[in-house]
């Protein structure tokens, strides 16, 4: 018998307001980063296997590098 695969959807509403405290230049990518570490430890994965997906992505940096949003919501 097949161990069947569980898929588990969970929706999480993570905050970045950590992203101000770094300097201006480098706030998008350490968003992309808090939210990579952020999804690992609530998924109990390795960092290295969590993909970002494009869209989630383009909302980080919809606002250029130095703006990203305080808080998204992803699934």
């Amino acid at each position: 018998m097949e161990s069947a695969k569980v898929e588990v959807e969970r929706v999480y509403v993570i905050n970045l307001r950590r992203t101000r405290e770094v300097s201006r230049t480098k706030r998008s990518p350490y968003a992309i980063r808090l939210i990579r570490s952020f999804v690992a430890r609530h998924m109990k994965v390795d960092p290295d296997k969590v993909r970002i997906d494009n869209e989630v992505n383009e909302y980080v940096w919809s606002r250029s590098i130095e703006k990203p949003p305080r808080r998204i919501e992803v699934k």
